[in-house]
C-alpha cells in the first residue's frame, strides 16, 4: 500500500500540524561534524551563523546542496532547524542578551 497526499493531510489534521516541504532557497541548519565542519560548510558555499562548539555549528545552507553536505566525510549530521522567534526573544530578554528576533 502506498501513501497518498490525502493520507498525509489526514495525519497532519489529526495532530493539528502544518506540513510543508521546501526544496529551494536556503535554510538554517545544524551541522555536527566528526571534526570541525567549517571546511564541509565552505565546500557547499554555506555560511556559518553561530558556532556552538568546535564540532557543532548553525549555518545557512542552500537546500539544493544540503544532501552534498550530509554526505561529506567530516559531517555526522546536517539538517534544517526552526527557531521560534518569540521564544528566542523571551530567552534573550531573560538572559540579557542582545538578540533581535
Amino acid at each position: 500500500m502506498q501513501d497518498t497526499p490525502q493520507d498525509h493531510e489526514a495525519v497532519a489534521k489529526a495532530f493539528d500540524a502544518k506540513v510543508g516541504i521546501k526544496s529551494t532557497g536556503s535554510a538554517l541548519c545544524l551541522v555536527v561534524g566528526r571534526v570541525s565542519p567549517i571546511a564541509a560548510i565552505n565546500a557547499v558555499q554555506g555560511s556559518i551563523a553561530v558556532t556552538l562548539s568546535s564540532t557543532r555549528m548553525l549555518a545557512v545552507i542552500e537546500l539544493t546542496t544540503l544532501s552534498l553536505l550530509q554526505r561529506h566525510p567530516d559531517v555526522v549530521l546536517a539538517g534544517p532547524v526552526n527557531i521560534d522567534q518569540g521564544r528566542l526573544a523571551r530567552f534573550a530578554h531573560l538572559v540579557g542578551a542582545n538578540i533581535s528576533a
